[in-house]
């Protein structure tokens, strides 16, 4: 099959065949996704230069100890999908790695277990998006993050990253997804963060951030995911802040919301994290401006009496609710719901 272009299989396990390599006018390998196939090396794969799209996900790697210096002398590789391939290692050592052409790299689910290396510099240049996810990543962000001029999408989350984070990000002026969940993350929020105007999603969620929110993030006005609690900020969010926020449906915060009683958001939520919140003693009036919404999470928010009138026929169309560890009182035997998760287990 000389002139095969694209080639996808599934529903394989075993050894992956060197034979492939002979498929030299590939542009689109997808092996991904299948159960129990491994290779032994991927020196097969060294006459694929017309390799475009390569995905791998799930294919046990770990005996191709040269996978970083093959896969990059591809050159046209501009796709690269190495996700859950058992990975340890990202070759920091390397001082240079050829990636000429790539665009995406997904190599998230893995084991490096070590610093990001400095050789990520090299690919700066082209790459729109990079997934590292969960890899126990150790160290901080490296400072020529700013040379990645045409990043959109960046996924460090769920490693064991350390430090502040650079106000060099604020530079990435293409970046739609800022995603740094789970790490150990401290200091302030960059303000210069605010200067991304493309940005949909803000997932800065379970670090040590502390400070006071920046105001500059209030020009976000494409903001669709802002999830920022279990942190350490201080402070408050007002309605001003908010004003430019029309396109959020996803918000987890622990800050105060410092708003009136009448007061009209500019979104249709559909998740609503506000546990750990000061939001006390009363329920949130605005809340029954929300006709979307999906998820409500307000557990430990200091909500004390009982439940105004409206809240439990407008909690009705809402799948998941957690009210739990507040004081709230009243009789619940006649409301009737169609949550999929209650929970009302008391504060101790």
């Amino acid at each position: 099959m000389a002139g095969l272009r694209h080639l996808a299989l599934s529903g394989f396990c075993g050894l992956i065949p060197h034979q492939l390599g002979n498929l030299s006018g590939l542009h689109y390998l997808d092996v991904g996704s299948n159960s129990g196939l491994y290779v032994d090396s991927l020196h097969w794969m060294s006459s694929l230069s017309s390799m475009k799209c390569l995905d791998m996900s799930s294919v046990n790697l770990s005996s191709a100890l040269d996978w970083l210096q093959i896969l990059s002398r591809l050159p046209s590789l501009s796709e690269l999908h190495l996700k859950y391939c058992y990975l340890d290692s990202l070759n920091p050592s390397l001082g240079f790695v050829n990636f000429t052409s790539l665009l995406v790299l997904d190599l998230s689910y893995n084991l490096f277990n070590h610093e990001i290396p400095n050789w990520f510099s090299n690919i700066s240049a082209t790459l729109l998006e990079l997934d590292l996810t969960s890899n126990s990543l150790k160290g901080e962000i490296p400072h020529g993050i700013s040379n990645f001029q045409k990043l959109e999408l960046l996924v460090l989350g769920e490693n064991h990253l350390t430090g502040n984070i650079p106000e060099s990000i604020g530079q990435l002026k293409h970046l739609t997804v800022l995603d740094l969940q789970m790490n150990s993350f401290s200091g302030p929020i960059p303000s210069s963060l605010g200067n991304l105007s493309f940005m949909g999603g803000l997932i800065l969620y379970d670090n040590q951030l502390n400070g006071t929110f920046p105001k500059s993030l209030a020009l976000l006005s494409n903001l669709n995911f802002l999830a920022i609690g279990d942190n350490f900020l201080t402070g408050s969010l007002d309605e001003v802040f908010f004003t430019k926020f029309s396109k959020l449906k996803v918000l987890s915060t622990s800050l105060f919301f410092n708003v009136n009683s009448n007061w009209v958001p500019p979104f249709q939520l559909e998740i609503a994290d506000m546990s750990f919140c000061k939001i006390g003693p009363n329920f949130p009036e605005w809340l029954k401006t929300q006709r979307s919404l999906e998820g409500l999470l307000m557990s430990m928010s200091g909500i004390l009496g009982k439940a105004p009138g409206w809240f439990w026929n407008w909690t009705s169309n809402v799948d998941s609710i957690d009210l739990s560890s507040n004081r709230i009182e009243g009789d619940v035997s006649d409301i009737l719901l169609n949550s999929r998760i209650l929970n009302l287990k008391s504060k101790i």
